[in-house]
């Protein structure tokens, strides 16, 4: 049997996570985590701290407005070069839900601040549609900006992102 290309490292981030991506949005050179959780309100930063090779992390909560967050994508939505968490409300996650409850679609701003947590910024792509248990970012038209791709129980949504006007 070959030798593992991998190292277990025992630690613990935080509870009820889903999606988690990281990035270094404070500037120390070292990544952070971004998570969000299925089962819970919002998402959060995770600062390594301590033993590069056994760190404990800090946990900031960065948005608690949403809720069930089951996916999440990290992507350059609106083309400045930095990523942008991409989330919402997965319609009838655990079960039947009233067709006409709101289910949010989302993507957050994410201003990197010093040796803090990132500012996040709301903003709603839309109301009805959230996301499912998974969903897709991508240039759908070949205009060079990202859609949004969803499919769950309330069926299936395509957001395509026009152009603003100057």
């Amino acid at each position: 049997m070959a030798k593992a290309a991998w190292k277990y490292h025992p630690g613990k981030i935080s509870d009820d996570c889903a999606d988690m991506y990281v990035a270094d949005l404070d500037g120390d050179g070292r990544g952070e985590v971004l998570s969000t959780s299925a089962h819970n309100y919002g998402f959060w930063w995770h600062r390594p701290e301590g033993d590069a090779a056994a760190p404990t992390f800090k946990t900031e909560t960065l948005d608690k407005t949403i809720f069930e967050t089951h996916s999440a994508n990290y992507v350059d939505l609106d083309g400045d070069g930095r990523r942008e968490l991409v989330t919402g409300q997965r319609f009838g996650a655990h079960g039947f839900k009233d067709e006409r409850a709101p289910s949010e679609l989302v993507w957050y701003e994410l201003s990197p601040q010093k040796d803090g947590p990132p500012k996040a910024t709301l903003h709603v792509v839309d109301d009805q549609s959230g996301v499912g248990a998974q969903f897709v970012t991508t240039d759908v038209d070949g205009d060079g900006r990202q859609d949004i791709v969803v499919s769950n129980r309330k069926g299936v949504f395509l957001f395509r992102q026009k152009k603003e006007a100057k």
